[in-house]
């Protein structure tokens, strides 16, 4: 059975594993990656966000390879 799609296009049962790895991300980089969040493209996960280096960017990106073994399709954390 397919579940329905959220008014992001996806299906439930994909944002319900998207919101757990962001919450996830959150915890393991400790703040340093504001508005984090992840959407899912054709080709895999992207991560959105701001961060103060590129330190939490890559910071974010590795725990989510370790979190998931769905694709990263981009990192687009902006470090401001």
């Amino acid at each position: 059975m397919k579940s329905a799609p959220t008014d992001d296009g996806i299906d439930t049962a994909r944002r319900d594993e998207l919101d757990r790895l962001e919450s996830h991300l959150q915890n393991q980089c400790s703040g340093r990656v504001r508005n984090l969040r992840l959407r899912h493209s054709g080709a895999g996960i992207v991560l959105d966000g701001t961060a103060h280096s590129y330190y939490a960017k890559q910071l974010a990106q590795q725990a989510l390879m370790q979190a998931t073994e769905l694709a990263i399709a981009a990192n687009q954390i902006e470090v401001v």
